[in-house]
């Protein structure tokens, strides 16, 4: 929440009041959005994850997980050492590695921001160029 990559307040999407921060043991995250306010008479509890309008809504990863994967993509290490690093699939590691590449990519897209400069050195996949080329007896 300090790094504002999951959100510090949520309105109930029910009664459009804000929800509460409850700590819960039956998730990974340790605690989620809470409201449990009454509406024309009548009580609603509504429960979001913490993970909701953030880049972790759709894993199935830990929070630390993500960070860790995160973390060792952002510095450039293979995919085999981040599979060991973090303990988890190899499918896992490749799925994360273009999961962040997509993000950049948006990122990059949506920025009018250019990128490089003198002294800055600018790495690009050849794979966003086109079409592989497979030949017959090699797929």
């Amino acid at each position: 929440m300090e790094r504002k990559l999951i959100a510090n307040s949520r309105l109930c999407p029910q009664c459009d009041g804000e929800m509460k921060l409850v700590e819960c043991n039956d998730r990974s995250d340790g605690c989620k959005w809470e409201c449990r306010k009454q509406l024309n008479s009548k009580r609603h509890k509504v429960e979001l994850s913490i993970r909701k309008g953030s880049w972790f809504e759709r894993s199935n990863l830990t929070l630390e997980e993500i960070l860790k994967l995160t973390y060792w993509w952002c510095r450039g290490v293979e995919q085999e050492m981040m599979r060991f690093e973090v303990d988890v699939s190899g499918n896992t590691v490749v799925d994360w590695d273009s999961f962040c590449r997509e993000i950049c990519e948006v990122n990059y897209l949506e920025c009018e921001e250019k990128i490089g400069g003198p002294n800055k050195r600018v790495q690009i996949d050849e794979s966003k160029f086109g079409k592989r080329n497979y030949h017959r007896g090699h797929i």
